[in-house]
């Protein structure tokens, strides 16, 4: 790549607060040996190095999560880091019914608001290719990289949807989940501290990317991943927001304002998507509303089983 590019990660350095991130920070000091670059937030030195490629890559301890505490944290992140071209919040992963011995990366946003942070379809695919082969190297067989539906969560520690787009950044998280026994292994915090060091050093597919726009299915919707992960040369696939069923139900995005919502969805991914998956079990009216917005937008909507072939999807 001739142009340099700009990734900053904020990562939570107490593990009364965070069992993962600290740990991964910690590994990030090992493995790669960033330096103080002059800045400091909450009297903790900002980090940073580049990358073999020269690309910057910028590491923030902070006292918290930044979600935990965004109007603290947001108007530090505005003012310094607003123009890099991708920003990761990495932390764990924790859940009721969470499957075990994954490492996730998913989208900010509030689907039952339709709030929906910026997202760029090249550098989340990057994140998720570059801990899968992470993951492969380490021999990590019973682990695997997912995505989530896209979420923040903020809104359980009192913040408001709209502050999501507080910082205009894409924003994402890279967590560990789901347990102690993950949130603590070194491999896995290897995995992750490799994987975001190497997010601009993914080579460049064989034909141009696709961005899909992914709705319906669970929390973490396996199909949707595979497509990234399956053929990423020769058919390069890149999951957009993922608008899980559970939040389309609870948004009642079949009420006149679901597809205003749905056009705000794919305003703010960058390049706008060139295909929509949905979900075979998605509810009459949200299928009409994809199919709605597919027309709309002029690409093609698929049952997302297809996302299990990507050289089967309409997008080549």
């Amino acid at each position: 790549m001739s142009e340099v590019q700009t990734a900053v990660y904020f990562i939570c350095d107490d593990l009364s607060k965070d069992p993962a991130g600290p740990r991964v920070l910690e590994r990030v000091r090992a493995l790669r040996n960033p330096q103080p670059c002059g800045l400091e937030l909450d009297g903790r030195a900002v980090l940073a190095e580049t990358d073999p490629l020269g690309n910057r890559l910028i590491y923030v301890p902070t006292r918290d999560v930044v979600s935990h505490d965004y109007p603290h944290f947001a108007p530090l992140m505005s003012a310094h880091f607003a123009e890099v071209d991708i920003a990761g919040c990495v932390n764990w992963h924790e859940g009721a019914n969470a499957p075990d011995a994954i490492f996730t990366v998913h989208t900010t946003g509030d689907v039952d608001a339709g709030v929906f942070g910026a997202m760029s379809p090249r550098w989340v695919r990057a994140l998720m290719l570059q801990l899968e082969r992470a993951r492969a190297q380490a021999g990590m067989e019973t682990w695997s990289v997912q995505t989530e539906g896209t979420h923040w969560s903020g809104i359980l520690h009192g913040g408001r949807p709209e502050w999501v787009l507080e910082f205009a950044a894409p924003l994402v998280d890279i967590e560990i989940g789901s347990s102690l026994a993950s949130w603590s292994n070194a491999t896995a915090v290897d995995v992750v501290a490799r994987g975001i060091a190497g997010v601009f050093l993914e080579p460049e597919p064989s034909r141009p990317l696709r961005s899909v726009l992914c709705v319906g299915g669970v929390h973490i919707e396996t199909a949707f991943v595979r497509a990234v992960l399956q053929e990423p040369n020769t058919h390069p696939v890149a999951i957009s927001h993922v608008l899980s069923n559970q939040w389309l139900v609870t948004g009642r995005y079949e009420d006149p304002s679901g597809l205003e919502r749905l056009r705000r969805c794919v305003q703010s991914i960058n390049g706008g998507v060139h295909g929509i998956a949905f979900h075979d079990n998605l509810k009459g009216p949200h299928k009409t509303l994809v199919r709605d917005l597919a027309a709309e937008l002029g690409v093609p909507a698929f049952k997302h089983r297809a996302m299990r072939e990507p050289a089967s999807l309409p997008l080549w």
